[in-house]
């Protein structure tokens, strides 16, 4: 008893807590769940403001008519059901690196991208800590129950910088439902191979559920999701041709736009750090950080 009381204290000191104080997340992550994606889940972030007709500033008034989007590079139906299809054949621990990766940038996703953290602070921690559940197989497809934090977990995952830039909605050279393969001019000659190996890992996955594929699907998308900030819209990666934006498909490679650095970051945003991890360590080791086998 006086074991588990320090034990406690011990997580309130180094600041390990919970989504709720009066939680556990590893009672309220272990166990099967409806791990489920939608095709269509809510975007995390804030609408977009207009841009002029040169794509060279956003705004709101008359002189900003043209309406811009996020858009994908591996398509949403593409993530979702890769997603879904590794989750009903009780894989997901083999996406381990991606899930903690993952799981501790989701505050700087937000951050990032003009997301509240104070509006979200529980709902990222508990996002966080269904990720790892899933890295570390506590998590699984195979119950009726809703797992807390889902809706947030989807909705990130789906929506993951890194696979996303900003562009007009209207566009003349829009894949649709498939892979945006003029994202080249955008993101860059290595990110542009990483994102169209993992979508052609994914599509072959998805036809032939073959495992082995999914390290290295893991691998790109650890690498993937370690940026925290959307592409940018940049002017001169766009053209307008007979009333219509279309990409432009360079003549050499080019380098991606940088991470953009966001220096205004709030220190609740940094603070927002998933639990689970900790508690896992703390309930294996807990003589690791006492230095005691009695206390």
């Amino acid at each position: 008893m006086k074991k588990n009381i320090f034990c406690f204290m011990l997580m309130i000191y180094t600041g390990v807590g919970f989504a709720n104080p009066n939680d556990n997340p590893l009672e309220e992550l272990k166990g099967d769940f409806v791990l489920n994606m939608g095709d269509r889940p809510g975007v995390p972030y804030q609408q977009l403001n207009n841009y002029n007709p040169s794509l060279t500033e956003a705004g709101v008034g008359p002189g900003y008519t043209v309406s811009v989007s996020r858009h994908h590079i591996i398509p949403r139906l593409t993530l979702s059901r890769f997603y879904n299809r590794v989750a009903e054949l009780h894989r997901l621990p083999n996406l381990s690196g991606f899930f903690n990766s993952f799981s501790n940038s989701l505050s700087f996703y937000a951050g990032s991208n003009g997301v509240d953290c104070g509006l979200l602070g529980n709902d990222l921690v508990d996002a966080g800590n269904l990720a790892q559940a899933q890295a570390f197989g506590l998590a699984r497809a195979s119950g009726s129950n809703h797992a807390l934090g889902f809706d947030t977990f989807e909705q990130f995952y789906i929506w993951l910088p890194g696979n996303l830039f900003i562009g007009p909605r209207s566009r003349s050279d829009d894949p649709g439902d498939d892979f945006e393969l003029n994202a080249r001019t955008i993101v860059g000659e290595d990110t542009y191979n990483r994102l169209l190996r993992a979508y052609m890992n994914m599509v072959k996955f998805l036809q032939t559920n073959d495992t082995s594929l999914l390290n290295s699907i893991s691998a790109d998308l650890t690498t993937v999701s370690k940026r925290q900030s959307i592409y940018s819209l940049q002017s001169e990666h766009w053209e307008l041709k007979n009333g219509e934006y279309n990409i432009k498909k360079p003549s050499v490679s080019l380098k991606a736009i940088p991470q953009e650095e966001n220096d205004s970051l709030s220190e609740e945003c940094v603070d927002i750090q998933p639990s689970l991890i900790n508690y896992l360590y703390i309930s294996a080791f807990p003589t690791r950080l006492t230095g005691h086998d009695e206390l």
